[in-house]
């Protein structure tokens, strides 16, 4: 007879076979590991390029760490992560596997596109997702240009600096709180297929599929959702109308956690480790990993992690904690568990102190507690410049009003749009004129100011898209409330148009567009 600590170890040993029977046998899509077998979960740090590292992958910016739901340890990739008998390469290769199999749901985003197309006005999110009937997989990850439509391979644009990605397998009944999360993302589609039952199944999908506009709020929402195996995980989604950081302003006091944050800071525009609430956020200068200490500023990764070891949460992500990023949708998904918690804490390297005034969180957790204060300018919530300039804008108040207003704008847009075109001409002219005279200064400029402009064609044509989806809707609509939905949004499309027509083009290139900028260099060169 088994005692009680044995009748426990018993049935804790005929669970875990249980999920790992289901996992083996019962999803035909699903995360895989190193070996192709399905696994619940599994998490790459792609590594920087590190010349002094001894792994020749890791050199080239193809090394990776490697831990799945089974091993919670880092391994470092046998192969190459532009191998596709890596984790990601046989997880992502089911894409192309089942192409010619009707009964799935396949959908991927990303807002650097793999043929060097940016979309700026979508949402700062990057995955991909592949269910049949029965089950299948949600990779999040951080990598522009990734992953192609036809073949797995991993881009050029990926190789210079850290990434993130993480990959969990859920049933299809998972989808029904999926849907809700992507309509927030606003993800920017490039390859998709949704089949007739799954359409059926969960209507919602075919609005993700076709890109609809979110009409009202709520404009961020939590959702759980537990994965194939029951490990129940933390979704965070938030829609660019809202404005604000969902570190700061939505993780940590949902989680009731401060946070260590790492993403992309390398601009003028980055946001400040954010410590006025009760709740801090403190971002990362560097990382440690694999015996290596490298700058945030070559980690293109994005992860959080609460800074108290007593409640273990690790996020991966695809916002960075930039103030541009307040108005781009996107989202991060959680994961209580103190073994992953623990990896992610020998990570965390220099930690940015809090502003002057503020509370500060060091690493070890503790808060030293100072004057409490208002946010300074830097950190701000987000003003439209069209709310600047006009704080009440006269609303229409028939549908027919609405529609010639959006009409008015439309037309502002074509004629603008039109302009932008000549412009991308003339630089495109004058880059090529430069390199004729071996004038490299001139070919840069006139390549940087023509992804600026090209960087406002494409808010252009979405917003053309979007007034157009209105103005049909407009012409439909038959109640009062929704005439009223419809006018808000109308007045709300009104500004922001107006904000885009007067912003200037000098901004700030993302990762992605300077990746662009480079490919865009190099061709004109070999010409």
């Amino acid at each position: 007879m088994m005692d009680g600590v044995g009748q426990i170890l018993f049935w804790i040993i005929v669970i875990a076979l249980g999920i790992l029977i289901r996992l083996n046998h019962a999803l035909k899509y699903s995360c895989l590991n190193e070996n192709g077998d399905p696994v619940d979960w599994f998490i790459v740090y792609k590594l920087p390029d590190i010349n002094k590292h001894p792994n020749s992958y890791v050199k080239q910016g193809l090394g990776y760490l490697y831990l799945d739901s089974r091993n919670v340890y880092w391994t470092l990739g046998s192969n190459s992560i532009n191998s596709s008998q890596c984790a990601l390469g046989r997880t992502v290769g089911q894409i192309y596997s089942s192409k010619a199999d009707p009964e799935i749901f396949r959908l991927l985003y990303n807002d650097a596109h793999p043929k060097n197309k940016s979309d700026s006005y979508r949402g700062h999110t990057k995955g991909v997702l592949l269910f049949d009937s029965s089950a299948g997989y949600w990779l999040m990850h951080s990598v522009p240009q990734f992953p192609s439509r036809d073949t797995y391979s991993y881009p050029e644009s990926g190789r210079r600096n850290g990434q993130s990605i993480l990959c969990v397998s859920f049933s299809t009944s998972s989808l029904h709180e999926i849907a809700p999360q992507l309509r927030l993302y606003q993800p920017s589609i490039y390859d998709s297929q949704l089949s007739t039952q799954l359409a059926q199944l969960i209507p919602e999908l075919q609005e993700v599929v076709a890109g609809k506009a979110l009409r009202k709020g709520p404009y961020f929402t939590h959702a759980t959702i537990n994965s194939a195996g029951g490990t129940p995980f933390s979704n965070f989604a938030k829609h660019k109308k809202w404005g604000k950081d969902i570190y700061a302003d939505f993780m940590a006091p949902n989680l009731k956690q401060s946070l260590f944050v790492q993403t992309w800071l390398n601009g003028p525009r980055e946001l400040p480790s954010d410590c006025a609430s009760d709740y801090k956020v403190n971002n990362l200068r560097s990382v440690k990993l694999t015996g290596v200490e490298f700058l945030s500023s070559k980690d293109h990764s994005k992860w959080a992690l609460s800074v108290d070891k007593r409640n273990p949460y690790v996020c991966i992500g695809d916002i960075n904690r930039q103030q541009s990023q307040s108005t781009r949708s996107g989202g991060a998904m959680c994961l209580r568990n103190e073994l992953l918690w623990e990896l992610f804490h020998d990570a965390v390297g220099k930690v940015e102190d809090c502003p002057i005034g503020s509370a500060d969180v060091s690493r070890s957790g503790s808060s030293s507690q100072r004057p409490a204060h208002s946010r300074n300018a830097q950190e701000m919530p987000h003003i439209e410049l069209g709310q600047l300039r006009t704080q009440n804008p006269p609303v229409a108040r028939t549908s027919d009003q609405n529609i010639r207003a959006l009409k008015e704008q439309e037309q502002k847009l074509i004629s603008k749009r039109s302009e932008i075109q000549a412009k991308i001409k003339e630089k495109s002219a004058l880059a090529r004129s430069g390199h004729a005279q071996n004038n490299m200064q001139q070919v840069k400029v006139a390549l940087i100011q023509k992804k600026q402009y090209e960087k406002q064609l494409v808010l252009y044509n979405n917003f053309l898209g979007d007034i157009e989806e209105l103005r049909a809707e407009l012409e439909n609509v038959s109640q009062d409330q929704e005439l009223q939905n419809f006018i808000e949004e109308q007045r709300a499309m009104s500004v922001a148009v107006s904000n885009v027509l007067d912003r200037p083009t000098g901004d700030d290139l993302t990762e992605e567009e300077e990746n662009e900028l480079t490919v865009e260099l190099e061709e004109l060169l070999r010409e």
